[in-house]
């Protein structure tokens, strides 16, 4: 899939006409910041060919992960920010899926330093202990 393709597909949903060089940055962005959570080494697009496929990542999840934030970054760009949070929750949904599935996602070669180090899951409140108190004992009637 081209930066073109990408393109077209965001101005669809932006109701925009925005062109490919304009939205490259946007793109590289999102790439910068796929490399970042995931220790990846993702080329960006180039800048000297608009139309030529991006092979690092295949159509599912660029449509997935970097159409949504190509629409994000164009609508905060004209400051419509209700919809940017819309398009802004779908790409961060789309990291959080690339990053459960990086593995398997992402080739070797794309792998940076740290690529396949594990997460740490924080647990918050009671989650993933036991209760102390059941609701029960909380809300005795009277």
């Amino acid at each position: 899939m081209t930066l073109t393709e990408l393109t077209l597909a965001a101005n669809v949903y932006t109701d925009e006409n925005f062109n490919a060089a304009t939205t490259r940055a946007y793109a590289n962005e999102a790439i910068a910041r796929a490399n970042i959570a995931l220790k990846a080494k993702l080329p960006y697009f180039s800048d000297t060919d608009d139309n030529a496929d991006y092979t690092a990542l295949d159509e599912m999840w660029l449509r997935t992960y970097v159409v949504p934030y190509i629409a994000y970054s164009i609508k905060m760009n004209d400051g419509s920010l209700n919809e940017a949070d819309r398009f802004n929750v779908r790409w961060q949904e789309a990291l959080y899926s690339l990053r459960r599935d990086k593995q398997t996602v992402i080739a070797e070669a794309y792998q940076g330093t740290g690529f396949k180090n594990g997460y740490k899951i924080e647990q918050h409140g009671w989650m993933g202990s036991a209760p102390t108190s059941s609701f029960r004992d909380i809300y005795k009637g009277d």
